[in-house]
């Protein structure tokens, strides 16, 4: 799994963190790919409106977020 977009993100043990540097809209691109099958990659925007962090939770339909 691989992530762009915003580098404050990262990727580990399939899910992808981060705590955003600065508010604003980020185009945030996951892209998924396994040996031997079709990769596959899925855009969104993600608005930042003050220090934000977020986890995709695999299998979740979305995303958990918190405010700190």
């Amino acid at each position: 799994m691989t992530v762009s977009g915003a580098d404050w993100l990262s990727v580990s043990n399939g899910m992808i963190s981060g705590t955003p540097t600065a508010a604003g809209t980020y185009n945030i691109t996951v892209t998924v790919s396994k040996t031997g099958y079709n990769s596959d990659s899925q855009t969104l925007a993600l608005k930042v409106y003050s220090s934000l962090g977020f986890n995709s939770i695999p299998g979740a339909h979305g995303l958990f977020a918190y405010a700190e």
